[in-house]
């Protein structure tokens, strides 16, 4: 998703860039920041995983994949390995929790 759509889905749940960050807002960790948000106002699940399968379940996994296969990862690649099977449970949770309409 682009950068305009991200901002405008931040803003309507009322998240915005901190005005001293310098980097736009997506980026791995500021969209995991971001999620971090979510969890702590209490959105709903249904909102949190709009949010992952919108913003961060189209390329996360290929990105971390993409930093753990690298030979020079470092310590990098266990933080991307443990990434990645989060952001599998997260999935996994969150669409257990959908509740059907």
């Amino acid at each position: 998703a682009s950068l305009a759509l991200l901002r405008r889905d931040l803003a309507r749940l009322g998240l915005q860039r901190a005005d001293d960050a310098p980097e736009p807002e997506d980026h791995l960790g500021a969209l995991f920041e971001a999620m971090a948000q979510l969890i702590l106002i209490g959105a709903p699940p249904s909102r949190q995983a709009a949010f992952l399968e919108a913003h961060i379940a189209p390329w996360a996994a290929r990105c971390l994949d993409d930093v753990a296969a690298h030979p020079g990862a470092g310590p990098y690649r266990v933080v991307a390995e443990f990434a990645i099977e989060f952001l599998a449970s997260e999935r996994e949770a969150l669409a257990e929790q959908e509740v059907p309409a």
